[in-house]
């Protein structure tokens, strides 16, 4: 009897330690290599730290998401550690990803991802991408689903406020979060240094000043390059020759040379001036600088360049002769320099155009004839008119006068027949 019931202990222990080695949780520790968990560990662990991923069985208490994962059956940390995100969260398409939550795959088949969605925006996660799938791209090592994508995704710098003026490449140069394969822009907006606003065009936040349909001449959009949008509120572009004196002033000048003012982002390149004043004095400087614009109706005349106003000042005139280029008679004529007596005296910066005897001619004024300036003077004149300002004299002359002209010379022919008939 007491044999019977040693046997009977003897079965249970052995039944107790073959069920223990059966219920003992398996953890894989990487490599496709898997250890025994000891009889109190009931979780599986996956780790990240600085890159490198560890797994194992957990017994670790500060094991917690996002960097430490875990899970409660044989094997389970064998799946890949994947970023996941989506197009809720704003990281997922405009950084690299690398700050994303982490996740195990549910299988050991799955792969970590990146998904261009059909909006623009970007999703992470565990799948496996369909073959020939150009907006889906897949990996097979952890955390791999980080970069970003697509990778010529247009980088812009994305900021507001007083920090836009101090670009940081690592927290501000950023990937669009909405991809376009083409025309994707940046763009600059501001009233002052410390008031400034840099991003996307296709940026869908409601502060966007800035979007395609904005018609805001203060918007300064550049496609490029990545980070194009890096230009501060302001900054000297070069120097020009300033100077308003009437003597030295029209001449080439070989010194005088004077930085301009600061230019506000939206201008690209240096510009300088050349004006006509009144009685022949000539004004050079900055074009940012001048109050009310360099435009020809001020007899200013703009060129793009650092020192380029150094040429000796001059005044245009359309100047030609209808019967010698038809063109002229409609003042499809390009300007000419006027001779530098133009610049002075009464006649000085003003154009003229008339007809006489059915030829249409235009010219500066100050080279017409003094019959021609006399008629021309005259307000009620319907032959001949001067004007002021550079390239002026492109009044269009439709022919009439011209049939006028002959109608009135056949009358004449017609009564001095019939006097003597």
């Amino acid at each position: 009897m007491q044999t019977h019931k040693l046997s009977i202990l003897l079965a249970a222990l052995i039944a107790i330690s073959h069920y223990k080695d059966v219920a003992a949780l398996t953890c894989s520790t990487g490599a496709g290599t898997s250890q025994a968990c000891a009889d109190n560990v009931t979780e599986c662990f996956v780790k990240t730290d600085n890159g490198a991923v560890t797994r194992g069985c957990s017994t670790d208490p500060a094991c917690a998401p996002p960097n430490c994962l875990k899970c409660n059956t044989d094997n389970c940390n064998a799946a890949l550690m994947c970023k996941q995100c989506d197009a809720s969260q704003p990281h997922c398409g405009r950084t690299t990803g690398a700050s994303s939550s982490n996740m195990i795959c549910g299988s050991p088949t799955q792969q970590c991802a990146i998904q261009l969605q059909s909006n623009g925006t970007v999703a992470r996660g565990c799948w496996n991408c369909a073959a020939n799938d150009a907006t889906c791209k897949s990996c097979a090592t952890d955390n791999c689903n980080v970069g970003i994508f697509p990778e010529n995704r247009r980088l812009c710098y994305q900021c507001s406020g007083e920090s836009c003026s101090n670009l940081d490449n690592s927290t501000m140069l950023l990937g669009c979060a909405i991809y376009q394969a083409t025309g994707q822009k940046c763009y600059t907006i501001g009233t002052s240094a410390t008031a400034m606003q840099r991003g996307c065009q296709s940026d869908t936040a409601a502060d966007n000043k800035c979007s395609a349909t904005s018609t805001d001449a203060n918007c300064l959009y550049c496609d490029n390059d990545n980070g194009c949008n890096n230009r501060p509120y302001s900054r000297v572009l070069g120097s020009c020759y300033k100077c308003n004196d009437n003597d030295k002033c029209p001449l080439q000048q070989a010194g005088n040379v004077t930085e301009c003012a600061a230019a506000v982002y939206t201008q690209n390149v240096n510009s300088c001036y050349t004006q006509l004043l009144a009685n022949g004095v000539v004004a050079r400087g900055c074009t940012n600088e001048l109050t009310g614009g360099c435009n020809a109706s001020n007899n200013c005349d703009a060129c793009e360049g650092t020192s380029c106003n150094a040429a000796a000042a001059v005044f245009k005139c359309l100047i030609c002769r209808s019967d010698y280029f038809a063109g002229c008679r409609e003042g499809h004529v390009g300007q000419e320099n006027c001779p530098s007596s133009s610049l002075s005296g009464p006649d000085a910066m003003k154009c003229f155009s008339g007809e006489w005897d059915g030829v249409v001619i235009r010219g500066c004024l100050s080279e017409a004839s003094d019959v021609m300036k006399f008629q021309c003077s005259k307000a009620s004149s319907a032959r001949c008119t001067e004007c002021t300002g550079m390239g002026c004299n492109t009044e269009s002359y439709s022919g009439a006068g011209t049939l006028q002209q002959m109608a009135l010379t056949l009358f004449a022919l017609i009564c001095i027949v019939h006097k003597y008939i």
